[in-house]
């Protein structure tokens, strides 16, 4: 099993998510852990940047399947939609910059999650 359904299978074992999705307690939460990142990185506590990113990875899987999605299959789709763009890091920026000309975006991959329910 790989470990996002180990994750998925992780909260239905608890009854974590038959529980209703509530947006303000997924925010919530991970702002806490977004503190907790950024506590670790001003203490240079590599471990704990680690634990943090971990904790939202977690959260997030948790909360797909609050919502009825297959989490393996959302970022399966996800994965297709940001393959399909081409651009370059920016140093500038901080981030991957989409190539967004007409060229580019016609080879875009829209993703359909419409398959990803559980």
């Amino acid at each position: 099993m790989n470990v996002v359904k180990s994750i998925a299978h992780w909260g239905e074992e608890r009854g974590i998510t038959e529980k209703d999705f509530d947006t303000n307690g997924y925010i919530s939460n991970i702002v806490e852990e977004l503190g907790e990142l950024k506590e670790s990185t001003m203490h240079g506590h590599w471990q704990g940047q680690v634990d943090a990113l971990a904790d939202i990875i977690v959260f997030s899987i948790v909360d797909l399947m609050k919502l009825q999605a297959k989490p393996h299959k959302v970022l399966q789709e996800c994965l297709k939609e940001i393959s399909s763009r081409t651009g370059a890091w920016s140093d500038e920026a901080e981030k991957w910059l989409k190539d967004t000309s007409p060229e580019a975006k016609a080879k875009w991959y829209t993703a359909d999650y419409s398959n990803c329910r559980r």
